[in-house]
């Protein structure tokens, strides 16, 4: 156990270089062992080697790249990661052929990444990042030096058995984490996120051990068993030689095995565990950022710190131990939790494991290729039926504070759900339970006031908080996406607004109104407001207002300006509004005041005046705009006069969305 609060010390050093709110935990750790001055001085010597370590981590991703001998870690269908001796990096290859495996010579110099990413998508950067991915290479010269073995096994494991059209990606996926983009069964299944768990943690790997160490124990011995169940993985460790989870899997049982044979089995599982995580970490400390690593890593302490029998009683606290786990991963990362989940993993596991094992035994047994064909056929249609049943909490987003309480809680239920102590278990029960139906409920939106300028591309949507009123100004408009099936509602419902008082579109631009149709059908809106005549609007005691009362033969001159006074925070949303829109303003207006300015046309300069900006002096600009738009929105002179007056600049294209909130306590 000792061991065990070293490993945690040293974690919590890793990451209160990033997040501080983890000296927290080191603190608590250091009280628990006060009295034990030898494990007192390790602890703290641990802290202190995770916040060096991770300094060092991150100074080296700072130094100049020219060349070297790189593996190639992951491949995409334009891009590769490659490790070398001064870290990780992201190259952008077109049309290239390598694959996992190849040892390449490269160079280049380092540049940063950005990855377009609306509202809702996977946001590819900050998975870079985790993964310790400062850098992209901006590459002069890139050639082949060592090809991988893979390329000796890939194209027979993938070839030898023809499956069904519909199967063949999925089948690739399970194989080779390949994604065919344009498959919309799979496009669903990342969307939805259904194999999370089996992905990150290697479960189904685990199970495939299990299942075969139970068949081989009708022919050999416990050694063979084994022995047995190890092999059984080159194949797939062979098609994934990348994934962390066969490196947890074999790196376990390599230490297993030294412990029984040349330390007399000095070490217990836990101490055991510490040390392979500790082996992780020294080879690289990103490795803490990695869901990978530490949900695997979680469940495995769990699992052996409760030792669930295999009575009924067990199996149900092996589903709690598991479900402890994934709910507030999910809830964490994405502010909501799939009731779905609840049922996944406990299908998911065998099947996927029982097919993994007939796909290579039947390799060799055509006339028996069938029946991993049906297991994954009944995958696909049970995915499919789960697909149409989604039942969803939205939770939020969630505090770094609020999360080390959550899981504080979850460890004192489990604690003292193995301990046996019942009024213990009541009481932090009744305690979840209230948090649970606290933070699903919009308790905060009662006491705040707070605008999101959401990123929907190259168009305009601004979400209105007025207490328990919801104002939708704008609704965007993509041709290539549903921006209202496929982000406003699901960016609504994640943050418990679940219906609209008010949508106000602007003016008639597609960029401002395309999504309107799509919304209204989908989504509870109370009224539609598109004329002037409705203003002033009072909502909640604070009335919007519309500044602009002259008419124009353009569309854009003639779009909506909107005022919102909201307590110490003034909001002027100009819309599509131009530079004779904002000359008649200051003569109408001439005393208005402005915290936050939404600049006009996205940025464009037919807009943002440099007299209008210095009259209204505002502390902060919005531009709502598309990442490298086809109208170069936002022009260099609209950012030039913004600079020029000290307005800090926010643009939905670099920052994502963007919130802002103003309190009434």
């Amino acid at each position: 156990m000792n061991l065990l609060f070293i490993l945690l010390s040293f974690c919590c050093g890793l990451l209160a270089i990033k997040h501080p709110v983890f000296c927290i935990p080191f603190v608590l750790l250091l009280v628990r062992v006060f009295q034990k001055k030898k494990i007192f001085i390790f602890i703290g010597g641990a802290f202190l080697c995770g916040l060096i370590m991770m300094t060092l981590s991150n100074f080296r991703a700072t130094l100049p790249f020219s060349e070297e001998l790189a593996l190639v870690t992951k491949t995409g269908r334009n891009h590769i990661i490659i490790w070398t001796l001064k870290g990780k990096f992201y190259v952008k290859v077109q049309g290239h052929s390598l694959i996992v495996g190849d040892i390449i010579f490269i160079r280049g110099n380092t540049i940063p990444y950005f990855f377009k990413s609306l509202e809702g998508e996977f946001n590819y950067g900050k998975y870079l990042a985790n993964k310790g991915i400062k850098w992209a290479l901006d590459v002069r010269l890139l050639a082949l030096r060592f090809p991988s073995v893979m390329r000796l096994f890939k194209g027979f494991f993938n070839k030898s058995v023809i499956y069904p059209r519909h199967l063949e990606n999925i089948k690739t996926l399970l194989l080779t984490r390949s994604i065919n983009y344009d498959d919309p069964f799979l496009k669903d299944i990342l969307r939805l996120d259904l194999l999370f768990l089996i992905s990150l943690t290697g479960a189904h790997l685990s199970f495939l051990r299990r299942l075969v160490k139970k068949i081989s124990g009708i022919f050999v011995n416990e050694v063979g068993q084994e022995i047995i169940s190890y092999v059984c993985l080159l194949p797939l460790f062979i098609l994934n030689i990348t994934k962390f989870a066969f490196y947890r899997i074999y790196i376990g049982g390599l230490l297993r095995f030294l412990n029984k044979k040349k330390f007399n089995a000095t070490f217990n599982r836990v101490e055991l565990t510490s040390i392979a995580c500790f082996l992780f970490l020294f080879t690289n400390p990103y490795f803490i950022y990695d869901p990978a690593f530490y949900l695997a890593y979680i469940l495995t302490f769990l699992f052996i710190l409760i030792r669930p029998s295999n009575t009924i009683k067990g199996r149900l606290q092996s589903t709690l131990i598991l479900f402890s786990v994934i709910v507030p991963y999910k809830v964490f990362t994405t502010g909501t939790f799939n009731l779905l989940y609840v049922f996944m993993p406990l299908l998911l596991v065998p099947l996927l494991g029982l097919w993994y094992l007939l796909y290579f035994v039947t390799l060799f047994l055509g006339p028996l290729k069938n029946i991993p064909i049906n297991i994954l056929n009944f995958v696909y249609y049970l995915i499919e039926l789960m697909k149409k049943s989604d039942v969803i909490l939205y939770f939020g987003d969630i505090s770094v504070i609020s999360k080390l309480i959550i899981i504080f809680l979850i460890g004192t239920l489990l604690y003292s759900l193995n301990s046996k102590i019942k009024p213990l278990q009541k009481n932090v029960g009744i305690i979840m339970a209230g948090l649970l139906l606290l933070s699903l409920l919009p308790v905060s939106h009662y006491f705040e006031y707070a605008v999101s300028f959401i990123n929907v591309g190259q168009g305009d949507s601004t979400l209105l908080r007025i207490k328990n009123k919801y104002v939708l100004i704008d609704t965007g408009g993509l041709t290539y996406k549903d921006v209202g099936n496929d982000i406003l509602i699901p960016y609504l419902k994640r943050n418990k607004v679940f219906h609209l008082d008010y949508l106000i579109i602007t003016h008639e631009d597609f960029d401002h109104n395309g999504a309107m149709d799509t919304l209204v059908r989908n989504f509870p809106v109370k009224n539609v407001i598109t004329e002037r005549t409705c203003f002033p609007l009072a909502i909640n005691g604070i009335t919007l207002q519309n500044l602009n009362n002259r008419y124009y033969d353009d569309v854009n001159l003639e779009s909506l300006i909107i005022y919102v006074p909201f307590p110490k925070l003034n909001l002027l949303l100009m819309g599509d509004a131009g530079v004779e829109n904002e000359e008649e303003l200051l003569k109408t207006y001439p005393s208005l005041a402005v915290d936050v300015l939404k600049v006009g046309h996205h940025g464009s300069n037919t807009s943002t005046s440099d007299e209008f900006i210095k009259a209204l002096r505002p502390q902060i600009a919005i531009i709502s705009c598309g990442y490298q738009n086809n109208y170069g929105h936002p022009h260099a002179s609209v950012l030039a006069t913004l600079t020029k007056y000290e307005v800090i600049i926010k643009r939905t294209d670099l920052d994502g969305t963007i919130s802002l909130k103003s309190s009434i306590i």
